[in-house]
């Protein structure tokens, strides 16, 4: 039975039973492993805002598109205004349509990424529950690694993350 409290030795299994160590080298190549699939998790984490960012970019532009066109062409609408439009892909359609909206390109990338970013962080948490603190410092040092690769530097107007 693995120890409950914060330990430093080399003999561990970790997540899985084949996935122990017995000498410094293989819990040494263990950290190495947990850490690159920390800056991993980051990355997936990056790459998955960088997609919304663009995607809430490409609605904004169409927004300001269709509100020209609607201007150009009607002269009694002045402005359209943003109550009107609905960004639920299900609950504004039925139907074929529905189905349409929800299975887009954009959405099954953002769900393949979420489903990513999901189970590395639950990998990660699981193999932190060995309580061996080499193993913890190479998530930590993973994680602030991959931050640091990966992050943007948040405008002024933006909420900053500070959780998963």
């Amino acid at each position: 039975m693995n120890s409950m409290v914060l330990h430093f030795t080399k003999h561990e299994f970790i997540l899985v039973n084949f996935w122990k160590t017995g000498t410094v080298l293989g819990l040494s190549v263990s950290v190495l492993i947990v850490f690159l699939l920390s800056v991993l998790y980051e990355a997936v984490k990056a790459l998955r805002l960088y997609f919304a960012r663009n995607r809430a970019v490409e609605l904004q532009n169409r927004r300001i598109q269709s509100n020209i066109v609607i201007r150009e062409s009607s002269e009694h609408i002045d402005s359209v205004s943003t109550e009107m439009i609905s960004y639920s892909p299900i609950l504004g359609f039925s139907g074929f349509r529905a189905l349409k909206q929800l299975f887009t390109f954009y959405r099954i990338v953002q769900s393949s990424l979420y489903f990513a970013q999901i189970l590395l962080a639950y990998t990660l948490m699981l193999i932190a529950m060995t309580f061996n603190v080499w193993i913890i410092l190479g998530i930590v040092f993973g994680e602030a690694t991959g931050y640091f690769l990966f992050s943007e530097e948040p405008n002024s107007n933006e909420n900053i993350e500070t959780s998963c």
